[in-house]
């Protein structure tokens, strides 16, 4: 069914929530808390739409391999009833009788080929119904496969805002790191010089009571 095939493809399609976790490595970071619960929210009806997909295959996924059954049986009763009867070289009697059984047989043939016709008519309508089920779950597909791919879009554009600013504070850590170190180094030979000239006041004071 040409109707299965565009089901499978669009299935085969839809994007996968994988590329959006490649682009946030990082496990337990603000934007997976923000991406998961979004595709989580895609992910369900798809497993819903596939449920259905199922449903209708195990429904309808026999109907091609009996309406070959059916052609084939046909085609055996067309060559039965194509086949030449002897005719007996009895008169009378004897041909009234062959000519009702020849009746009879044929009679016979018939009903088979309407219980047949019937037959095939009911699959062919059954064959009807589930291309119309597999087109309207294809446009479903279609659809939430469409609202997937834009939720994805708008999730890809959130982890590279995400990024760009856990890059920004990165990077002011850094330069308020070194204002740090700066100001700790500055201290540090203020602290010295402070020391420094306190002992050589001392000094000369020592000097001064001796004289």
């Amino acid at each position: 069914m040409e109707a299965v095939v565009n089901a499978a493809e669009v299935l085969a399609a839809a994007p996968q929530p994988g590329a959006a976790d490649d682009a946030c490595p990082e496990e337990g970071s603000s934007c997976q808390a923000a991406s998961i619960p979004a595709v989580q929210a895609l992910l369900d009806p798809m497993e819903d739409l596939s449920r259905k997909l199922e449903d209708i295959l195990k429904t309808y996924g026999t109907a091609d391999n009996a309406v070959h059954q059916q052609s084939v049986d046909r085609e055996k009763m067309e060559e039965e009833a194509g086949r030449v009867v002897p005719v007996p070289k009895e008169t009378g009697e004897d041909t009234g009788r062959f000519k009702h059984m020849k009746v009879g047989v044929l009679q016979q043939k018939v009903v088979r080929v309407q219980r047949e016709r019937d037959q095939l008519r009911s699959e062919h309508q059954r064959g009807v119904l589930a291309r119309s089920q597999l087109e309207g779950l294809c446009r479903e597909l279609q659809k939430h496969n469409k609202t997937l791919k834009t939720t994805l879009n708008e999730i890809q554009t959130q982890i590279a805002q995400y990024s760009g600013r856990n890059n920004k504070l990165s990077q002011e850590n850094k330069n308020l790191a070194d204002k740090l170190e700066s100001l700790m180094h500055q201290y540090e030979q203020r602290e010295e010089v402070r020391v420094g000239g306190g002992g050589g006041v001392r000094a000369q004071e020592g000097e001064g009571v001796f004289a």
